[in-house]
């Protein structure tokens, strides 16, 4: 029988193709280096060109304030917000346009610039008592309207106490709006020296007001304005301070004993506005606030001094007014 030489092993083992299987075809050129994981997935398709770059959505800074540098009343405890026809997602920061104002609000810091890592708006200093926030929202296809106001005592972004003065802000965000757009700022003015005196007289069941308030026995009688947050406060008939006569039907508010930290009395020439309140029924008829059986005083001219004023009606909010003399 033949016996195997080591001569003919060698030769053998010669012949066998280790080179084809293992380091041309399949690891080094066709399958990891050129196919799969350098061209085709992960760099040009899903994470560069597609996805992130194309898609992201044009945002617009939305930016307000409110200025208090004249009496330097409010901190961060206070609550400021901005409420308006916009709510806030606490998730991603950004407002969206809401007409029924259900919030959340977005609320006012006074800590500098976003891009200083604040929240205020692009000017905003941090510590010079102007409360201001700059949001995000998404740039329209077309022109996007927005009316708004301010509040104190927000928690969170909820709904607080209306600071804002006269008829609501508004501004308007223009379709492929870029940058950003700033509504007006709320600056509240110094505050006065003046005091306030309403009267409101109810006597004979109503019979000096307007035909539409007549004929009824008030029980409760209040008045609400813009010069103590439009805070709606009792009106007394006891006798006691500004109150002639007690118990005679004519109700009495004294400004000086109704305002907050946050307000003050007035000045010459302001034009402070207040509605009645007779029974949970503010006093108006046929939209128009009426001035039958209501008096105004201040002391303008000499302090404690009562001087009359006129009453006068605004014509856009519908409210009453008074200007201050002299």
């Amino acid at each position: 029988m033949p016996r195997w030489t080591p001569l003919l092993a060698l030769a053998l083992a010669a012949c066998h193709p280790k080179d084809d299987a293992g380091d041309t075809d399949v690891t080094d050129t066709d399958v990891q280096d050129t196919d799969v994981v350098d061209t085709d997935v992960v760099d040009t398709d899903v994470t560069d060109t597609d996805v992130t770059d194309t898609d992201a959505p044009v945002l617009v800074a939305l930016e307000f304030s409110v200025d208090d540098r004249a009496n330097k009343t409010y901190t961060a405890a206070d609550g400021l917000a901005w409420k308006g026809s916009l709510a806030l997602d606490p998730v991603t920061g950004r407002v969206s346009f809401d007409p029924s104002w259900a919030g959340p609000y977005p609320m006012l810091y006074d800590d500098g610039p976003v891009s200083s890592g604040g929240h205020e708006p692009h000017d905003g200093v941090a510590g010079d008592f102007v409360w201001g926030v700059s949001v995000l929202f998404p740039s329209p296809a077309s022109d996007q309207a927005f009316e708004y106001g301010a509040i104190r005592g927000s928690v969170g972004g909820l709904d607080g106490e209306w600071i804002w003065s006269g008829a609501n802000g508004t501004f308007t965000v223009p379709a492929n709006a870029t940058g950003y757009v700033t509504a007006d700022t709320l600056v509240i003015p110094e505050f006065g020296v003046v005091d306030l005196k309403l009267t409101l007289d109810v006597s004979g069941n109503g019979s000096l007001l307007s035909p539409d308030f007549q004929g009824v026995a008030y029980g409760s009688v209040a008045v609400k304005g813009g010069a103590w947050g439009w805070t709606e406060v009792p009106m007394n008939d006891d006798g006691t301070g500004a109150d002639a006569v007690a118990g005679d039907h004519v109700y009495t508010f004294l400004l000086s004993t109704a305002v907050g930290p946050h307000q003050g009395l007035l000045s010459p020439g302001d034009e402070p506005q207040f509605v009645f309140v007779l029974d949970g029924t503010e006093y108006r008829s046929s939209g128009d606030c009426p001035s039958l059986g209501v008096a105004a005083a201040t002391d303008s001219v000499t302090p404690g001094v009562w001087v009359e004023e006129s009453i006068g009606n605004d014509v856009v909010t519908g409210n009453s007014v008074v200007v201050v003399g002299p």
